[in-house]
């Protein structure tokens, strides 16, 4: 079968486009989660132009997922973007996985068991795990990979999902009294993993399938630290797929790896990873056959999507769509600006007139979806509990607490605010929430506001430096726990783009590590609530994903989390 993208197609496709409205569109990027800081002796360099690129004509059996803005970077222990992640799940395997109902399956590990205690896991790795060079999986891959993504000097800004491993924060936060080998994993012997964690965590199998968690070869990294994930020759995958080359803002290409255990399984011949930013593009080239997957997508057309489109769905995404405040500088310093703001945020506008999408109004920071031990809804009961300063439904009530606010803060109808920028991605659905927001300080404050765009991996570096006022941010699950929205902004953590530093936030976090049951909702509790009576963020709604997909392609599974997996999949 011939499954190619024809890029004279999107060449046309783009020139037709800046002829008709004489600007550039950017796609609807999958937020989380975000991508990290970088520097060349920490992480990849940028890709450059390959000596042999994919042929665009070559037959095969190849699948076109395009995913809009160009990935930054596929080293597991850096990247912590969703579109890198989906390249990353298709590559590599940590030591559990997920089936095509969302069930967490053995991956790498064909078994494990659990101490009574809940803290000692004993990982029994695959004889036949094979590396896609031939070599085989073997526990110390594991050990040396979650010590790097542990390591300082790494700089993984998503190191602290390991700190539920024994002494992982302690090594993180560059505690001298313990080194890396004291991280709580050892190889028993070549196929036996030990972990040792700090206390039962309910979600520690799913922790394993995450990209953080995947392994990665030692001598691979050794022989290339700057390039070797951008090296077919170096980047070695234990997965489905492995790579075949990635050529600079254009196409990551993976292949059927026949090493994989599982190898039988996968039945094509492998992705085509394009950056196609323009939502225009991306649906006339989805629309003509020449794209298999697209998320890049313009909200206006989702209407008519529903209607005449059979291979558009909105599917279900565990997220929150939201602006971060530059809490040390001036005046988003004062917890009254920030909440005033956010106040005035008209969120039930914005998804019924801007994104389209079957979003919902946000109340809080931690998405719906998420239970605590009891089984009841996080949201639920913490709205519940603390009714929410914003009601979505009472939009004049928000905006008189707002100006009220305002003028305790010293800012009477506005007088004396300085203008301040909103920073975006380019990206027209960022942009025309940008402008709906702008109108409504302007409007029921009495502020004014500009707004600014950069480009995808410009803006990760400009806000995760903090060199913003106000700046676009969504957040997607890595697993199913309201945790995983909380610690983030650990003062520590290398995802806390507002700077904020709270101990007792702190201290409710640490908490939540090491307690469970309705000791451990309390805690996750008090830290939401924390943070949304300092209104560090400002929750504007829940993520769902619109998405186009091939209605011939078959067996994929698309993760609540964002992820795509092909592994099991085929054309009808």
């Amino acid at each position: 079968m011939k499954r190619t993208l024809s890029l004279l197609l999107v060449l046309l496709l783009v020139l037709g486009l800046f002829a008709g409205c004489g600007g550039e569109e950017a796609p609807a990027e999958a937020p989380p989660a975000e991508t990290p800081e970088e520097s060349p002796a920490e992480g990849d360099a940028t890709p450059e132009e390959p000596a042999e690129t994919p042929d665009t004509n070559a037959e095969g059996n190849f699948i076109r997922h395009n995913l809009g803005a160009s990935t930054k970077t596929i080293d597991p222990h850096l990247n912590t973007a969703v579109d890198g992640a989906i390249v990353l799940v298709n590559m590599l395997q940590g030591l559990s996985s997920y089936d095509v109902e969302g069930n967490i399956i053995p991956g790498a590990a064909e078994s494990w068991d659990v101490s009574e205690d809940g803290m000692t896991y004993t990982f029994k790795l695959r004889e036949d795990g094979k590396w896609s060079d031939g070599q085989p999986v073997v526990a110390e891959d594991f050990v040396y990979s979650w010590q790097r993504a542990v390591d300082p000097a790494t700089a993984s800004e998503y190191a602290y999902q390991l700190y539920y491993v024994e002494n992982a924060q302690k090594i993180n936060e560059g505690d001298e009294s313990v080194k890396l080998e004291d991280l709580g994993i050892k190889a028993v012997d070549e196929h036996t993993l030990e972990v040792k964690l700090v206390a039962p965590t309910p979600f520690f199998l799913e922790l394993t399938a995450f990209p953080t968690l995947f392994p990665v070869r030692k001598d691979m990294i050794e022989k290339d630290p700057d390039q070797w994930s951008l090296n077919a020759d170096t980047y070695v995958s234990n997965g489905p797929f492995k790579l075949d080359v990635w050529k600079l803002n254009d196409v990551i290409r993976v292949v059927k790896n026949d090493e994989y255990w599982n190898k039988d399984s996968v039945k094509v011949d492998g992705i085509d990873f394009y950056f196609i930013e323009e939502q225009n593009v991306a649906m006339s080239a989805f629309a003509s056959g020449e794209l298999d997957y697209n998320e890049t997508i313009s909200n206006e057309q989702i209407p008519v999507l529903k209607e005449s489109d059979p291979g558009f769905a909105i599917h279900p995404y565990l997220g929150t769509y939201f602006y971060v405040f530059n809490t040390p500088q001036a005046p988003f310093d004062d917890a009254r600006v920030r909440k005033a703001l956010s106040l005035a945020i008209d969120r039930k506008s914005i998804v019924e007139n801007v994104t389209l999408g079957g979003q919902v109004p946000a109340t809080g920071y931690v998405p719906q979806g998420l239970n605590l031990s009891t089984g009841e809804e996080f949201r639920k009961v913490a709205d519940a509990a603390n009714p929410p300063y914003v009601d979505p439904e009472n939009y004049e009530a928000n905006v008189e607490e707002a100006k009220k606010l305002l003028a305790e803060a010293g800012y009477p109808d506005g007088e004396g605010f300085p203008t301040f920028e909103i920073l975006y991605n380019t990206n027209e659905s960022h942009q025309a929430i940008g402008e709906a927001i702008q109108n409504m300080w302007k409007q029921a404050l009495n502020i004014d506001v500009t707004l600014q765009n950069e480009e995808w991996a410009v803006f990760l570096d400009t806000r995760t430096l903090g060199n913003f006022q106000v700046a676009r941010h969504g957040w997607i699950g890595d697993y199913e726990d309201p945790i995983n929205f909380l610690d983030m902004w650990y003062s520590t953590s290398g995802n806390n783009d507002c700077h904020w530093d709270n101990p007792e936030f702190d201290k409710h976090i640490d908490e939540s590590r090491l307690t469970s049951g309705k000791e451990r909702d309390d805690h996750m509790l008090a830290a939401e609530k924390l943070m949304m009576d300092e209104a560090v963020v400002a929750p504007i709604y829940y993520y769902t994903k619109p998405a186009q997909m091939n209605p011939a392609l078959k067996g994929s599974y698309l993760s609540m989390l964002g992820y795509v997996y092909y592994e099991n999949s085929y054309f009808e």
